[in-house]
């Protein structure tokens, strides 16, 4: 009789060490999904340069202004007033001039664009522009902090062993059922990544 109450007593004791190491296992396993440390970098990457001529506009609005700014020349001062004559040759000049413009319109997150502009006889002569994109690149590294583990052993003295347990870092802490199937035990263990 007394066999039987220390074996039913053996068998409670090895279904609660089961019990508690299948509770650490899915704790374990659980804290380990949930706790993680992330690290955010973000690059910004050019990307290739783009240039194109535009082809030039038609004018889509042309007037005259009501009240035109001319270029005068001075005359000599004949009974103390001043004769002013407009100044065709000037005029004339400034319309065969041709004038180049480069201009960065904007360098920021996005790329940069610049504009290369041309105008000569009043109007656009041409027209063209360089576009460099960049390229915005997040990249989440995210590292467990807490890592569970499981294991299974047998040794050559005839021992199996079934445990489990959790890493935080690099540093674990486990536990692990024991048995030859006559004597019966527990096993802890601390453990250490290298």
């Amino acid at each position: 009789m007394a066999t039987g109450k220390t074996n039913s007593i053996r068998m409670k004791k090895q279904t609660l060490y089961i019990i508690y190491t299948l509770i650490g296992f899915i704790s374990g396993f659980i804290i380990g999904r949930q706790a993680s440390q992330s690290e955010e970098s973000i690059k910004y990457i050019k990307g290739e340069t783009i240039e194109k001529v535009v082809e030039i506009p038609t004018p889509y609005k042309v007037e005259i202004p009501s009240k035109p700014i001319y270029l005068y020349k001075q005359q000599d001062t004949v009974f103390n007033t001043i004769t002013a004559k407009v100044d065709t040759n000037a005029i004339l000049n400034d319309w065969i001039l041709k004038r180049s413009y480069k201009k960065e319109l904007f360098d920021n997150q996005y790329g940069t664009l610049a504009i290369d502009a041309s105008i000569q006889y009043n109007q656009l002569q041409s027209l063209k522009y360089n576009f460099t994109p960049v390229q915005k690149e997040i990249s989440i590294r995210k590292e467990r902090v807490w890592m569970p583990y499981g294991s299974m052993s047998y040794s050559t003295l005839n021992y199996i062993g079934i445990g489990g347990g959790i890493f935080y870092h690099d540093v674990g802490l486990g536990a692990k059922y024991v048995t030859d199937l006559d004597k019966k035990g527990f096993e802890f263990e601390l453990k250490y990544k290298f």
